[in-house]
């Protein structure tokens, strides 16, 4: 689906097309799903009728194009691959730092790019460069860019860098790997892990529902399911006998 709906064309690198490493599109889905479902419930309980529900995955995916589908439409060009780089230009995407780590710039105003600029050394740029049009406008000139800024970032270990971009107000982050998001100080204040039982694993850690209000919040209640695991619950739930049950596991339709 990530290549049928166009995403693969403008993921990954000019010589190599990329695919993003979870199902995003059944995740894209199901959210809309979700939304279909409130707005079907709010349209029964207005006008007391219920209404068939239509969801092609395709069409969510397509939602999610935003500005790549204005820029085919509008100016007639089909974006491309960027592996790590951005339609922005160089001052929104990731460098490396003197520690190896990569930081993900995210200068997409004029007054952040100036700071920047004027703050690390780079003044020489501005005058190029004045504002963020510029630097969108000037394409041809962004590996040059690219280079200066590159130097720049690289002279600094990375939290030396988000501490110093958080403190001017410039928006940037580290690209963290799996385990150091999981223990993020942000992940850890939000408390948004939680612990249950699995029935083979034991105790386990699940990301919770990010769902929160200030009258309740979305707990978890029962850890992942086993293959099959409530499929006769389910079956008793919508009217199905326990003969019938046993016929439809017997002939393999449900396992």
């Amino acid at each position: 689906m990530q290549g049928e709906a166009g995403w693969m064309s403008f993921t990954g690198t000019l010589e190599t097309p990329c695919r993003i490493g979870i199902p995003i599109t059944d995740f894209i889905t199901s959210l809309y799903a979700l939304s279909a479902i409130l707005s079907a419930l709010i349209y029964r309980d207005k006008y007391g009728e219920g209404v068939e529900i239509d969801m092609s995955m395709c069409d969510c995916q397509l939602t999610s194009l935003l500005a790549l589908a204005s820029i085919y439409w509008v100016e007639g060009r089909i974006p491309e691959r960027m592996g790590m780089k951005h339609i922005f230009g160089p001052a929104y995407q990731p460098y490396k730092a003197k520690d190896g780590k990569w930081i993900i710039l995210g200068i997409a105003t004029t007054p952040h790019w100036r700071r920047f600029c004027e703050k690390y050394g780079l003044v020489d740029l501005l005058k190029e460069y004045p504002t963020i049009v510029d630097i969108q406008m000037k394409k041809n000139k962004h590996s040059e860019m690219e280079e200066k800024i590159g130097r720049v970032i690289a002279g600094r270990a990375s939290d030396e860098w988000i501490k110093l971009l958080t403190d001017d107000g410039i928006p940037s982050g580290i690209i963290n790997n799996v385990a150091e998001v999981l223990n993020h100080p942000q992940t850890l204040s939000r408390k948004i892990i939680a612990k249950t039982i699995h029935r083979k694993l034991g105790e386990i850690k699940v990301v919770k529902s990010p769902f929160k209000t200030s009258k309740f919040n979305v707990e978890v209640k029962i850890p992942p399911s086993l293959p099959g695991e409530h499929t006769d619950e389910v079956m008793r739930e919508i009217g199905y006998t326990e003969e019938q049950i046993k016929e439809l596991k017997s002939i393999g339709v449900i396992g």
